[in-house]
């Protein structure tokens, strides 16, 4: 597996995705659109122009607030929504470039026991087939494997998992 996407999918699977707060809801403008409505139709209108006039004039004003206010959380509800996503974008970020260098440094220390034991494994070494140095290189190969599962999100030493057991070298 492709190291760059081995590291996005251990971090998906260890960053707690923040869920979007509940929106603000909008304030209704249904009541003054219908009294408005009402008011220019006749219905409770009057006969006194000027409270007429000031009335119609006090509902529009309200009308155009409400407005303003339902724009106002429009916005706020989506930078909302843009923070927590830009939070857990982040996290992730954060999260690979910690575990980065972690995984390295075990993959580091993995590739040098191999290395010292490649030996063991060419066609004219009287321990190519044995049973214990096998073993231990395939324990050594699935060290990352074991890395994977405990490295943290929370984990924020640079050193690395603490709870990696190496395998032992076999005496040869």
């Amino acid at each position: 597996m492709n190291y760059e996407l081995e590291l996005n999918e251990l971090a998906y699977q260890n960053i707690t995705r923040d869920e979007y707060p509940e929106n603000i809801p909008l304030v209704s403008t249904d009541t003054i659109t219908a009294e408005l409505l009402d008011l220019k139709n006749g219905i409770g209108r009057g006969t006194d122009k000027v409270k007429y006039l000031i009335h119609k004039a006090t509902l529009e004003n309200q009308l155009e607030t409400i407005k303003a206010q339902n724009v106002q959380i429009q916005l706020d509800n989506a930078a909302t929504r843009q923070a927590v996503k830009d939070k857990f974008v982040s996290d992730i970020e954060s999260w690979k470039t910690l575990n980065t260098s972690k995984m390295l440094a075990i993959r580091k220390k993995r590739d040098a026991e191999l290395r010292e034991t490649d030996w063991t494994q060419v066609n004219d070494s009287p321990l190519k087939d044995n049973a214990e140095i096998l073993a231990y290189r395939k324990a050594l190969r699935d060290v990352t494997e074991v890395a994977k599962d405990e490295i943290k999100p929370t984990d924020k030493t640079k050193e690395g998992p603490t709870k990696i057991i190496w395998p032992v070298k076999p005496e040869v």
